[in-house]
């Protein structure tokens, strides 16, 4: 009867919620590709973010310009569904595109690593890794 005993102890509490309660809201990191170096600032990422939610911040990567690839923005959003999107946006009267992922990994990077005791010979592909990691499994 313990289960019995706590259900009416807990009616005081689980019993009120409201669904007014419930954040229809999320959080999430968004992955953004393509956008040039001369606008990268703070009122692009900002202009990115408002077209699928609420701009929150950038990761320490983007802030400091250290890699230009891929910009990360955590946005507060209602969609539920993962996001995929892709913008045309107009900067000095020539049209870009802009890809959106919602960015469930973490900071991804690809990465080209030489294989260790190969010679490398012209044309050859094959003395190469190319592959994704997380930026905490740097190779050494």
């Amino acid at each position: 009867m313990v289960i019995l005993d706590l259900i009416s102890e807990g009616r005081s509490w689980w019993s009120h919620w409201r669904e007014e309660g419930v954040d229809k809201e999320r959080v999430t990191w968004l992955r953004v590709y393509g956008i040039l170096c001369h606008v990268w600032n703070f009122n692009f990422f900002e202009m990115l973010a408002n077209k699928v939610g609420k701009y929150v911040c950038c990761d320490e990567n983007t802030l400091n310009s250290a890699n230009m690839d891929i910009t990360r923005i955590l946005v507060r959003t209602t969609c539920c569904l993962v996001l995929n999107e892709s913008f045309n946006v107009l900067i000095d009267d020539i049209v870009f595109r802009i890809k959106m992922l919602d960015d469930s990994h973490g900071p991804l990077r690809i990465s080209l690593n030489r294989k260790v005791g190969k010679t490398v010979s012209k044309g050859s592909s094959s003395d190469f890794d190319i592959g994704w990691h997380n930026q905490e499994d740097d190779y050494v």
